[in-house]
């Protein structure tokens, strides 16, 4: 995707949350994998829904509260990614692409329902850790 049309995209979700989203339930930790895992799960399988005209104004905060997360969840695995980069933890081969990282993050979170209460950047650290540790010094 050329990176004009990334930039517009990314600009179009942050203004139509802002206008029409969804604030978090009270109740709802949104620092915690459970938060993030619809967004990221719907990433990986490719099915994020835009919105149609005939859409109610109920399943327009539903897919853009779900494309959110689905934002949210590909910009925490880069920033995971980069921190664990420097401190040389994570050893992701040049080949890797971000689509096959995002799928190992949530086949992660598939795997340990029991880590989706831990923050979302600690479980992603993990899952990428789990794929691609730097060999030990």
């Amino acid at each position: 995707m050329p990176a004009k049309f990334c930039t517009g995209f990314a600009a179009a979700v942050l203004v139509s949350t802002l206008l029409f989203g969804e604030p978090a339930k009270a109740d709802e930790d949104t620092t915690t994998g459970n938060y993030l895992f619809e967004g990221c799960n719907a990433f990986a399988q490719d099915t994020l829904q835009g919105i149609t005209e005939t859409d109610s104004i109920s399943a327009i905060h539903t897919k853009i509260n779900q494309n959110t997360k689905a934002w949210l969840c590909a910009g925490a695995i880069m920033g995971v990614l980069y921190m664990g980069e420097l401190d040389h933890q994570l050893c992701v081969p040049t080949d890797v692409t971000n689509g096959q990282m995002l799928k190992v993050v949530v086949k992660y979170m598939g795997d340990h329902p029991d880590h989706l209460n831990w923050r979302y950047t600690a479980l992603i650290f993990d899952a990428l850790h789990a794929a691609w540790p730097c060999p030990q010094k």
